[in-house]
């Protein structure tokens, strides 16, 4: 039978190694960051990342971020010869794709900045007159796309759980950045172009993760330590338990041959002698 003593110590044993292994198992993050140069409203950038490695652990979470900036100018043209044309606003926005063969649907858009030199303010472009409109400050700094949740076990996501499943693998996922340009102009027939506006940035893919449980050297080292001590302690006492057994039989064993052989000679020589004076 198990002593209290020996309970208590495979208690410890056991809380301490789920201790050191559920320490283990806080939630990991995987952060790639890809820069990008020279995307246009006309020819986007494509930035690739590495698939989650599902031998890592349970995938939790994916998140895209993006940041960009970008420098040039524009024009818009009014062809008509009678009518002015007026600038209202020009805006400017990132634009993330998820690209690929059998690619879910992701397109994430960042806030708009305004891209005219002075934003709230309108432009009249006189008939048949080419406007050209420069970007101040020089490179622009627009609103980025903010860790942006692509799949969440706990929450909304853009995609769901088979949809996070393109993310996982040996391989690699692409995206597509590029610019979005979006005018107010009040007025004819005109025309416009963007193609000399250049924009730069990063793009970061994060995935979230609770680790598979590998207990490290140390944990492994305290486990072989305390399985040797619980051990050395249960074959000391069994030990000592068998040797006091042993002890207590051989004094009952002596006993015993000692009474079965009846009274002592030096007894037996008293018995005679009082049968003698008799």
């Amino acid at each position: 039978m198990i002593s209290a003593h020996s309970r208590f110590l495979s208690g410890t044993i056991i809380t301490l190694l789920t201790a050191a292994i559920s320490g283990q198992l806080k939630a990991a993050v995987i952060s790639m960051t890809r820069s990008y140069t020279d995307a246009t409203s006309g020819a986007s950038r494509l930035v690739t990342f590495d698939q989650f490695d599902p031998s890592l652990g349970t995938l939790t979470a994916i998140t895209l971020s993006a940041t960009g900036a970008s420098r040039g100018s524009f024009y818009v043209q009014n062809l008509d010869s009678s009518e002015i044309l007026t600038l209202n606003s020009s805006t400017i926005r990132i634009r993330a794709t998820l690209t690929g063969d059998s690619a879910p649907v992701v397109k994430i858009t960042g806030n708009t900045t305004q891209a005219t030199t002075n934003p709230g303010l309108s432009y009249d472009i006189d008939p048949l007159q080419l406007k050209t409109f420069t970007l101040s400050p020089t490179p622009l700094t627009l609103s980025p796309i903010s860790d942006t949740t692509l799949y969440s076990s706990s929450s909304a996501g853009l995609l769901t759980e088979s949809g996070a499943a393109y993310f996982t693998g040996p391989g690699t996922v692409n995206f597509s950045i590029a610019e979005v340009w979006a005018t107010n102009i009040t007025g004819g027939d005109m025309t416009q172009d963007y193609t000399n506006l250049l924009m730069s940035g990063d793009a970061t893919l994060k995935y979230v993760y609770d680790p598979t449980p590998v207990p490290e050297p140390g944990t492994w080292i305290m486990s072989t330590l305390l399985v040797t001590g619980i051990g050395a302690h249960w074959w000391r006492r069994r030990h000592r338990h068998k040797s006091r057994t042993t002890s207590s039989r051989s004094r009952i064993s002596h006993g015993q041959s000692s009474r079965s052989r009846g009274p002592s000679a030096s007894g037996r020589v008293k018995i005679r002698h009082l049968i003698k004076l008799e």
